[in-house]
């Protein structure tokens, strides 16, 4: 059976061997996820900051211009790699050229396979912090939106960032729909590897809190 697909999530899903074409001709035949990785580090550019100094060059419409999109680590350096026990930040710039727009910043979370990790945007409802622009309306000029993406939450490996600018009066209208616009990796630096050494499967790698109570003899005699 030969499945042809740009589904990554159902590549990987029905087959345990792929073939990536590229212009017509085979660029490699392996393992799964080898060739998903591959294929995805063609497809995207890497890099952890884009920026576009000029409204008239930048990606949008009559009303949003994007201005810059850029990974930060907690000491506000633009860096394509993070420690896994740090906070990872997110941060988009654009230009509001409409007065008293009503606008929304949402981000998507993709990793190396191409599956959506998760979406999220300003809005209270889905933030655990109150961003005073949400819903209010907004004067010209260029604005900022942060988002915080917590220490040991995501695993280790290469994530790409999608952005999305849009005005929810009513409708939901998308002025600034960027797909995989930036990269960053997360490198693993031992901190969760004091008792396991080997591949951590998963997308996300949270510490979650556990706890162990004896039961007593009682317990174990009643259960059986």
């Amino acid at each position: 059976v030969l499945f042809v697909s740009h589904n990554m999530a159902s590549v990987i899903n029905l087959c345990q061997r792929s073939i990536l074409l590229e212009s017509g001709k085979i660029a490699m035949d392996g393992p799964t996820q080898e060739v998903i990785e591959k294929y995805m580090s063609l497809k995207e550019t890497k890099t952890a900051e884009v920026i576009w100094q000029n409204p008239t060059q930048a990606p949008g419409n009559e009303e949003v211009k994007l201005h810059m999109v850029r990974i930060l680590s907690e000491d506000n350096t633009s860096t394509p790699e993070m420690d896994i026990q740090k906070e990872v930040l997110v941060q988009v710039s654009y230009w509001n050229l409409k007065a008293n727009a009503r606008l929304l910043t949402s981000i998507h979370l993709i990793d190396s396979q191409g599956v959506t990790v998760l979406t999220t945007f300003n809005a209270p409802s889905a933030s655990l912090t109150q961003d005073e622009w949400y819903s209010k309306p907004r004067p010209k000029g260029l604005f900022s939106s942060v988002c915080r993406i917590p220490a040991n939450f995501l695993n280790e490996g290469t994530y790409f960032i999608s952005v999305f600018v849009a005005s929810h009066e009513g409708m939901m209208i998308a002025h600034v729909a960027e797909e995989r616009i930036i990269s960053f990796t997360v490198i693993d630096t031992g901190g969760m590897r004091k008792e396991f050494s080997g591949h951590w499967f998963g997308v996300v790698r949270p510490r979650l809190a556990w706890s162990t109570e004896y039961q007593g003899n009682n317990a174990f005699r009643n259960s059986h």
